[in-house]
Formats: C-alpha cells, structure tokens, sequence
C-alpha cells in the first residue's frame, strides 16, 4: 500500500510508514548568492512555492483516502464503519486517520475484541516472529517492527516494551544459520558488559547487516581457498534456484 501511494500521489503516501504527514521543509537563504536584493528574490520564490506544493498536499488528501478505501475488502470496509472516530475522519476525508483506524483493527490477527485475549494474541504472535531460513534481515526487520507494534498497541500506552527490550528480542529471534556466529559475539560482549546492550532494533540491524562470514571454497584442485562475504550475501547465495 506504501509503495501504491507513494506511486500515485507522491510524498503525500509518506505517512503509511511515517506516521505523519510529510511536511516540505522550510526554505532558507542561498548564500552563495552574493548579492542581497536578488537572494531575497530567490527565497521569497521558494517560499512561493513549498507553499503551492503544501496546498497540492492538501488538495490530494481526499483522493487518497478513497484510494485507500477502495483498497479494502467489504469485510474490513464494514468494520471500518463500526469505528468509534468513523464519523469524524470520514466526513474531513483524512487518509492519515484512517489510516491509523485500519491499522488499530488489522493488527492483531484476531476478529476478537476481548482485550485479555487480543494481548495474548499479539503476544504470541510477536514472541513467535522469527526470521526465516531464506528471508533477509530487511524484510524481518520490517515483519518483526509490524508484530511489535501490534503487541504494544494491545499492552496499552504506559506498558510498551522498552527500545533495549525489543533489540534484545530482535538479536534472538535471527536466523542462526547466518546470523549465529553474529549473535554469539554480540551475547559475550553484553554479558561482558550491560552497558553494551543495544538500545534499538536499529542497533542491531546495522551490525547484523554488516556482519561478515568467514567461509571456505576449494580450488578446481580440492585446495580449501578461505573468503568472507556478508550474511545477506550468503542468504541470498544459498536460495534454491527454481528449475526453468
């Protein structure tokens, strides 16, 4: 849906993964222009124009939201409408309001609306997230970020897991195929010192994408030949290829 929007209506489709409305940044004064009157000139032009393409913003919000709308299935589209803040979002045809009732009602993966059993569905649903044999570590992340989300929207505003938490998680559930010597080194050195645990998944991310594997080849004749490559490398390298 984040690419369709972006695709279709530009920065306005920002805010499905930002969470906010893309806001154009405020011009400021090109100094390599030497002379004053004609910098002014310059800005006053800028200006001008962030503020044609904020009202352009503007004008595409309602296009968006029934692009949106017309998006969703008719099960979700009547369960939209039963939204206690429908009404309101509905009627100033708000995509990123609406957005973020779609996502209060689709993130757990149950049609229960018993909060003791939504937790614990979105608590298994996150402590089972692990990463696959042949997914890469982006779109893990990106899976694992969405679980969490969920989670924390079922345990409530003030009992949202902590950054430090959620990185640790994070480091535990990689696949230990690629990621294992990688999760043994970063283990010791946070047993070594608390200090060094991670404050976001972020953090992890990062190194683990970095993370560079010492293997083995052989010569054509049998001669162990050592190189490095990173673990995406080898997530990618050891996919089966499908027959043609």
């Amino acid at each position: 849906m984040a690419l369709a929007a972006g695709f279709s209506y530009g920065r306005l489709g920002d805010f499905i993964e930002q969470g906010a409305y893309y806001v154009p940044p405020m011009p400021t004064p090109d100094m390599t222009i030497t002379d004053p009157n004609m910098r002014d000139k310059v800005l006053e032009a800028d200006y001008r124009e962030r503020s044609k393409e904020m009202k352009k913003l503007e004008v595409k919000k309602p296009m968006l939201y029934a692009f949106i709308v017309i998006k969703l299935s008719l099960d979700s589209e009547d369960e939209l409408k039963r939204h206690n803040d429908y009404n309101i979002f509905n009627t100033s045809k708000d995509p990123l309001q609406l957005w973020k009732a779609l996502e209060s009602l689709h993130l757990v993966t149950t049609v229960s609306k018993n909060a003791a059993y939504v937790l614990r569905q979105a608590e298994n649903d996150f402590m089972t997230c692990n990463q696959g044999e042949h997914e890469s570590i982006t779109k893990f992340k990106e899976r694992f970020e969405l679980k969490l989300k969920a989670y924390n929207a079922a345990l409530g505003a003030n009992n949202h897991l902590s950054d430090e938490r959620a990185a640790m998680v994070f480091l535990d559930k990689l696949n230990r195929t690629p990621y294992g010597q990688f999760y043994a080194n970063e283990t010791n050195i946070i047993n070594a010192d608390p200090s060094k645990v991670p404050k976001t998944i972020g953090d992890v991310y990062q190194k683990a994408k970095a993370h560079v594997i010492i293997g083995t080849s052989t010569k054509p004749n049998g001669t162990p030949v050592p190189f490095a490559t990173t673990a995406e490398l080898l997530l990618k390298s050891s996919k089966k290829k499908t027959p043609t």
